[in-house]
């Protein structure tokens, strides 16, 4: 799992070695990539549960000063690297799913508006629900 940072303009990205001091605390570090033209950096945890401890404190405790950098989360598959540097959203948690976990998602978003489709057709028809209000507003 990757601690994935974007940092604004105004500060210079962090050294691999200064990223790896300042979250090496959290657990064991397996790499860190630094991407300079884009102001983005990663630091890839052993871990997920120390990827996590870290994302949680380096967003509550600002630990870069009192600019606001970005945060992000990354649960990498073992064959997967960063894809998108420019995409960070403070506080934002992106999870990479494998194949199948996609497959099952589209099919449970599928089932989601059956049930929809389902509960709207045994509605009664709109005239339906309209006589029988009408019927009820004639009674004493």
């Amino acid at each position: 799992t990757a601690l994935f940072m974007k940092f604004p303009v105004e500060i210079a990205v962090p050294s691999e070695l200064e990223l790896k001091e300042k979250f090496s605390c959290y657990g064991e570090i397996s790499e860190t990539e630094i991407f300079v033209e884009s102001g983005c950096a990663q630091v890839v945890f052993q871990r997920c549960s120390d990827a996590e401890t870290a994302f949680h404190s380096a967003t509550t405790n600002r630990v870069f000063g009192p600019e606001t950098v970005c945060f992000r989360l990354r649960y990498l598959s073992s064959r997967s690297k960063i894809n998108d540097p420019e995409t960070a959203v403070p506080g934002r948690v992106e999870i990479s799913m494998p194949e199948e976990e996609r497959n099952i998602s589209r099919n449970v978003e599928e089932l989601k508006e059956n049930v929809v489709q389902a509960t709207v057709s045994e509605v009664p028809a709109a005239e339906n629900f309209a006589a029988s209000k009408s019927n009820l507003m004639e009674e004493p």
